[in-house]
């Protein structure tokens, strides 16, 4: 508990001294998925820094739903080190399985920065060819997820590269379900942003 909350804080001197106490046996290779998706969510460059040093992986597979750290980066709306995930391996619409059965899959980290609705860190996914019609959990896309929540600049960017503007999708607010295109049920919804 004591590592996890200093990799979301950034206090790098104590996930260091942690870390340098922990059983050598420690899965720090490839499942210290915990410590690195919170650093990255936390936007703590040198505690990432310092996790990848120690052996931690950014590849979504060895991640618990989740907890990719790309999709920490990404939910945190932390554009440097979105980068920084994807140079060391991260896959850009990686996410791992999800073994719960509450939930049909696990968000993508597009979908995770379009849910906290991060600009900046949509437009860098989709630059760097994030897919921008990968459903998430609920069956959400981007673009649905930006309807419901009545973000233009966010519906803008993602129809500028090429979401699915026609396929109707299962929009859900509430105990309410609609059956209807994302910017249909957007104009419905919310006309003065028509």
């Amino acid at each position: 508990e004591e590592l996890y909350q200093a990799c979301l804080n950034g206090d790098t001197a104590t996930v260091s001294r942690l870390l340098d106490t922990l059983n050598p046996n420690y899965p720090i290779h490839g499942y210290a998925h915990v410590p690195l998706y919170l650093a990255c969510f936390g936007g703590h460059r040198e505690t990432v820094s310092l996790l990848s040093e120690r052996g931690a992986n950014f590849s979504a597979r060895c991640a618990r739903p989740g907890n990719a750290p790309l999709t920490g980066a990404a939910s945190g709306g932390h554009v440097a080190l979105i980068r920084l995930c994807l140079g060391r391996g991260a896959e850009i619409d990686g996410r791992p399985e999800s073994p719960d059965q509450r939930f049909d899959r696990t968000d993508t980290p597009l979908i995770a920065a379009c849910r906290r609705l991060h600009l900046d860190a949509a437009r860098v996914l989709l630059e760097l060819g994030a897919n921008v019609d990968e459903t998430g959990n609920n069956s959400d896309t981007p673009l649905s997820i930006a309807c419901r929540s009545n973000r233009v600049d966010l519906v803008r960017l993602l129809i500028t590269h090429g979401a699915d503007l026609g396929r109707p999708r299962l929009m859900i607010m509430g105990e309410v379900r609609y059956n209807a295109s994302p910017l249909r049920w957007a104009i419905e919804r919310f006309p003065a942003s028509k």
